[in-house]
């Protein structure tokens, strides 16, 4: 360019000043000052980064669960979003239970609901196989009529059931409708119900059923089981269990 390659002299450099500030020569400006603004930049550029890569794991440690649960919510808000209203349910009812007590839903409740031509939809028996099990509850919650949570000590101290239990609370508030079978499995005193709140205040809210070991009161209970799912009147549920039974007898003679 012209201005490098052109002869240029400075007259007086020593006596030239800075503009806006006659005390302060040319010659004298420390260079380093915009070392300063640059570091300075450079700072408040890096450093909100830098705390958000310190704060995120601390929070998703802390707030794991939350998070997690917040996340299925709005997973199970987009499935019922796309899902058509015409769509029909593939299950009665979804069951929720712990681990601790398949024997009981496997011998008991598998055994008198089936029966009675009710279809039931079980984690081990029909979740999809190599699925992520989350995609798997939300599927079967949305893809049945009702849920059951079969209550006990156990299943209030599983995280994975207060999760399934909360998924269909969901979709009982969406569908604004009575989704939800509570079966209070054990005998738990109030106090100690307390210290769950979510279930407590669900409780409190809902009629559950209560398992008896008394073989007179269990007739009884499953009927009301039956008459919650279909959402019939417990002197049709009874007819139409004995329909049922007649009619499955008959198959078995021929």
């Amino acid at each position: 360019m012209w201005f490098r390659k052109a002869p240029l002299q400075i007259v007086h450099p020593y006596n030239l000043t800075c503009p806006g500030n006659e005390n302060s020569y040319f010659h004298d400006f420390d260079i380093h000052v915009c070392d300063k603004e640059f570091k300075l930049k450079l700072f408040c550029s890096s450093f909100p980064s830098i705390l958000l890569l310190i704060i995120i794991p601390i929070v998703y440690s802390k707030f794991y669960w939350r998070i997690k649960y917040n996340y299925f919510l709005f997973v199970a808000w987009l499935h019922e979003r796309w899902k058509s209203e015409k769509e029909l349910y593939k299950y009665d009812a979804f069951v929720s239970y712990n681990t601790h007590d398949e024997e009981w839903v496997y011998k008991m409740m598998l055994n008198m609901l089936e029966t009675s031509a009710l279809g039931l939809c079980l984690h081990h028996r029909d979740f999809q196989l190599g699925r992520d099990i989350i995609d798997n509850i939300v599927d079967s919650i949305h893809n049945c009529h009702k849920t059951i949570c079969v209550v006990s000590r156990s299943y209030l101290q599983s995280e994975w059931c207060s999760l399934e239990m909360q998924l269909a609370s969901y979709k009982l508030f969406d569908e604004m409708r009575d989704v939800l079978v509570l079966i209070l499995l054990d005998d738990i005193p109030d106090r100690e119900l307390s210290t769950y709140h979510r279930m407590r205040k669900l409780m409190l809210k809902k009629t559950y059923i209560t398992w008896s070991a008394e073989s007179e009161a269990q007739e009884l209970f499953w009927t009301k089981v039956e008459e919650a799912v279909l959402g019939r009147r417990p002197s049709e549920v009874v007819v139409g269990a004995k329909i049922r039974k007649l009619n499955h007898c008959s198959a078995e003679e021929y």
